[in-house]
């Protein structure tokens, strides 16, 4: 179930967490006005990519892709594998801190 995050009138730092979902939300006598945001997705093009070394034209693809391999390279060393798809601009993904990289 997603939860839909509300922010304090006077104070936008402290924020309400709810399943309840509407423009305005009521906690203690005190109105919360909902904060929307937006996510938008990047299009993939048809593109050679070389950490498949096939042609894709999409992310399903893509991940049919990496799933293919990790099967094939499992089956050929005996070592379990598999692939995933990962953001390079997610720090914790790619174990980056502040302070170095794991």
């Amino acid at each position: 179930m997603p939860f839909y995050e509300y922010r304090h009138p006077d104070n936008p730092r402290k924020t309400v967490l709810s399943e309840q979902r509407g423009d305005r939300l009521m906690v203690d006598g005190i109105e919360y006005k909902r904060v929307w945001s937006f996510q938008i997705t990047k299009v993939m093009h048809h593109h050679l990519n070389p950490s498949t070394g096939t042609v894709v034209s999409s992310r399903q693809q893509f991940r049919d892709e990496l799933k293919r391999l990790s099967e094939e390279h499992t089956e050929r060393t005996g070592i379990p594998h598999n692939y995933e798809e990962i953001d390079l601009s997610d720090k914790d993904a790619v174990g980056v801190t502040g302070e170095y990289v794991e």
